[in-house]
């Protein structure tokens, strides 16, 4: 009996060897045309120009656009920060590109942060009077005293 099973085995075993593997043809996006680091700087330059408070951080990508109207014209992300309101923002530039003149077409912002964002300014501290504390304190501290008064039927909320 053991000898059949060890066989069953083996001839399985041979039998998946032996089977022709199916080829997974994936379709491969053609690569992206490279763009120079001079076309880059030239964007990066006119979206500066535009918010000078703005520091390049990352080129997401930048990719050319065949045009017909005989300049080149490029579709880009980049990130930056904000150095004035401490934040980042992530960009589509579609941007033209004439020799060494770079001029935008457009500018949308993809994430930007709102005024009511978590990395506000420090304003310094914000104090309260000491009046004003110590009342709220003590009216608490009676209105706790008149529920502990209750008759013996009455059960507090906590």
């Amino acid at each position: 009996m053991d000898k059949v099973v060890i066989f069953l085995l083996a001839a399985a075993l041979l039998f998946l060897v032996t089977q022709k593997k199916p080829v997974i043809q994936e379709n491969y996006e053609q690569a992206p045309v490279p763009v120079d680091r001079d076309t880059i700087s030239l964007i990066i330059a006119a979206v500066q120009e535009k918010q000078p408070g703005w520091v390049p951080v990352d080129t997401v990508y930048v990719n050319p656009v065949v045009s017909g109207a005989g300049g080149s014209l490029f579709n880009s992300r980049f990130m930056f920060y904000d150095k004035y309101r401490y934040s980042g923002n992530q960009i589509d530039v579609q941007c033209s590109v004439d020799g060494n003149k770079a001029s935008i077409v457009s500018m949308t912002p993809v994430s930007s942060p709102d005024a009511t964002s978590s990395l506000m300014a420090y304003k310094g501290p914000q104090y309260q009077d000491y009046s004003d504390i110590r009342g709220n304190f003590d009216q608490q501290l009676n209105d706790y005293l008149a529920m502990s008064k209750r008759p013996e039927g009455f059960q507090t909320p906590f």
